[in-house]
């Protein structure tokens, strides 16, 4: 029991997602290590056994070449082969000394000598496994002027024997023979077999690779399958670019993978052999390691499915629970009930979620309310611009203006009246240009003048380059209205009122001005507090419909950082400003 209690206390430590991704990659980076650390040792043990394959072989390679061609260099300087290079003819003596040579030669070599030709001033002879001698061999001597030679003397690397029937692949060994005025005059030769250097090549303890030998004209290879055909050729290529080095190198090929390349050049002929061999890897079927590694991840697996079931239990099903409560709730305002053993993780969930659901009563609510002033005040600015008592009183003076023949005057007042109501109605638009609203404000004013002008003066000062940004409709006429009749209209003197506009912080700022009777700071601080309420349910407000429904409009349009900002003092003046953002076009 007292577990059950721990584990429930352990919930941010053991929730099931972050446990089993945990887990993973516990189990990833674990097994990467063993593989990473296992395959850095398999990789290092191969190169180390490449190295020293290597190694060995081109040191006895090049041995077999060195001695092979120490005894060439003897036969060159024989007497019986200076005489035909200096093209005198052999007595009998002569030309048996030379077969004994050749026989000699030959003899003592014959693990790796498969032939010996002469070619000088046309006199040609072939010493071959038959200890027999042939003339007339058909050997261009312009075959071996093209050969790179140090001294007359060069290699050749893998060819199909010229001196025989069938077909059978040889080395060379040859030497361009000059007379006393530097002219070539022939060539001999020595063709080695590759059986020995075949044999050679092909013992060594490394599974799956083979060995390259490599001259400036072709490569031979252990590892006759055509299917290693492109990845030689790559390797030959670098050898003839003088790319390959003694370090080991990767060489990646689509069909077969990746191979490791040892090359090594044979000291005494410029050849280079290389050693091949498919890139180490643990996850094979041979491989002792993989399994371990594999043994190993399954059992941390279990383990954490065993640790993850045990989380399920005391964690994931206590949050299935409460998901399920949240889940069928049905109305906004109806709270979960909290069980009487949960986590305290759990337990402060449940009571955020009860929270949550009073707070959204509450938003409701206030929303509500805060929808229907909006509307009210929608509806009560409509009907104050289309008020009876406004139209009536402007009628009225209309007919006065007609009776007492004023028809220009009557005329000019119809017109006034009749722009200010096309205005304000602005074919249901909300958003007009700032024209066209103070377009409604002198319509608005004019007929005011004409019926109190005795009382108060205006002035409008709004440079033109603003009239083509927008506002909302109805912003400026409702705060001129309040400066007349609460303003000027109650003050003794004759009332001023001004409108003017501003660029302050990239945003547009109006000024209703007037000169009239103020308002006392507790009324203001009112008016103030009621601005800036989310919604008012008190029928009997200081502000009145036209500055709240303006004010409200601007902020929903705009934001918060616009609508009225209203100051006064009382017995001086009353200005109100409004802030509206710079929007220029649709």
């Amino acid at each position: 029991m007292q577990m059950k209690k721990a584990l429930f206390r352990s919930f941010s430590k053991t929730i099931n997602f972050f446990y089993l991704i945990l887990s993973i990659l516990f189990i990833v980076f674990t097994a990467s290590v063993f593989y990473i650390a296992a395959t850095n040792q398999l990789t290092e043990t191969t190169i180390d056994t490449m190295q020293n394959i290597v190694t060995q072989k081109n040191e006895f390679i090049s041995y077999v070449y060195r001695d092979i061609f120490e005894q060439f260099y003897t036969f060159i300087q024989q007497n019986s082969v200076t005489k035909l290079a200096n093209g005198q003819a052999l007595t009998p003596g002569d030309y048996i000394q030379l077969t004994e040579e050749m026989d000699e030669l030959y003899g003592s070599n014959s693990y790796l000598v498969d032939s010996i030709y002469i070619n000088l001033h046309d006199f040609q002879l072939v010493y071959n496994e038959e200890r027999g001698i042939r003339n007339n061999i058909d050997i261009e001597l312009d075959d071996f002027s093209s050969y790179e030679h140090n001294e007359g003397y060069f290699w050749v690397g893998n060819h199909t024997s010229p001196l025989l029937d069938s077909e059978r692949d040889v080395q060379a060994i040859g030497h361009l023979v000059s007379d006393f005025y530097g002219n070539e005059v022939g060539v001999v030769l020595i063709y080695l077999n590759t059986f020995f250097i075949e044999n050679v090549l092909d013992d060594f303890s490394l599974e799956e690779g083979y060995m390259l030998l490599m001259s400036g004209q072709s490569y031979y290879t252990t590892e006759d399958s055509n299917v290693y055909d492109g990845l030689n050729q790559q390797i030959h290529a670098q050898y003839l670019e003088g790319v390959g080095t003694q370090e080991v190198q990767e060489i990646s090929t689509e069909s077969l993978g990746s191979y490791y390349v040892q090359q090594s050049p044979v000291n005494f002929n410029d050849w280079a052999l290389a050693l091949v061999t498919p890139k180490p890897t643990i996850f094979n079927s041979e491989s002792t390691l993989s399994w371990v590694i594999i043994i190993f991840s399954l059992f941390i697996a279990l383990l954490a499915f065993l640790l993850l079931r045990m989380i399920k239990r005391y964690i994931s099903n206590p949050i299935e629970e409460l998901s399920e409560k949240m889940l069928g709730t049905e109305t906004f305002d109806e709270k979960i009930e909290k069980p009487e053993t949960v986590p305290d993780e759990l337990a402060v969930l449940y009571e955020s979620f009860n929270k949550l659901i009073e707070r959204n009563t509450e938003l409701f609510t206030e929303v509500t309310l805060s929808q229907e002033e909006r509307m009210e005040l929608e509806v009560a600015l409509l009907h104050s611009q289309i008020s009876p008592h406004f139209l009536y009183n402007t009628l009225s003076a209309i007919k006065g203006l007609s009776d007492m023949e004023m028809n220009e005057e009557a005329s000019q007042m119809t017109t006034q009246l009749s722009d200010f109501f096309r205005t304000s109605l602005s074919r249901g638009r909300e958003i007009i240009q700032l024209e066209e609203e103070l377009q409604n404000v002198e319509s608005y004013l004019t007929i005011m003048e004409t019926r109190y002008g005795d009382f108060f003066d205006y002035t409008i000062n709004i440079p033109k380059k603003w009239y083509p940004y927008y506002i909302v409709k109805l912003s400026l006429q409702p705060l001129i209205e309040n400066a007349i009749y609460h303003g000027v209209m109650n003050d003794r003197k004759k009332g001023l009122i001004s409108l003017t506009c501003k660029e302050e912080d990239g945003d547009i700022v109006f000024s209703v001005w007037d000169n009239g009777k103020g308002i006392k700071e507790e009324k203001l601080s009112k008016i103030r507090e009621e601005l800036s309420a989310p919604y008012l349910t008190d029928s009997e407000t200081e502000t009145g419909v036209g500055l709240r429904s303006v004010h409200i409009r601007i902020k929903n349009r705009y934001g918060e950082k616009y609508g009225l900002v209203i100051d006064s003092e009382y017995g001086e003046y009353t200005q109100i400003l409004l802030r509206i953002p710079k929007i220029k076009g649709e």
